[in-house]
């Protein structure tokens, strides 16, 4: 038996990445969550979500200057009063497991292109 050697597109990009897996270019894509149920959404007829939950996690965090206790209190306080009154499980549930805002957030490749264009 034998496989093909696996090879990296690197794409500048989200939009570049979609379309080089629309077109066929690439074979798939690794994605926010967010990301790629949009990109599924717009693309049903090529797209797919191959597995039911994500096959990787990641945790993001934040840097604090070292020794400015007043900013991380600040910062340890509101994520511990926000996880006791629910809000930060129910803003996860809305913009992970929901879809109410994607009538917000721009599509068109021109609006997408200028705001990529603005992150750089």
């Amino acid at each position: 038996m034998c496989f093909l050697m696996p090879c990296s597109l690197l794409f500048d990009t989200d939009n570049e990445v979609l379309q080089a897996v629309v077109a066929g270019d690439a074979h798939a894509a690794a994605a926010f969550a967010t990301t790629r149920t949009t990109w599924v959404e717009a693309n049903p007829e090529t797209l797919h979500l191959p597995f039911e939950e994500p096959f990787s996690s990641g945790v993001a965090g934040m840097a604090v200057r070292k020794g400015d206790l007043d900013t991380l209190n600040f910062f340890n306080s509101w994520i511990a009063v926000r996880h006791a009154d629910g809000w930060l499980e129910q803003h996860r549930q809305y913009w992970f497991d929901t879809r109410e805002w994607a009538d917000q957030v721009a599509t068109d490749p021109e609006t997408v292109a200028a705001c990529d264009e603005s992150f750089q």
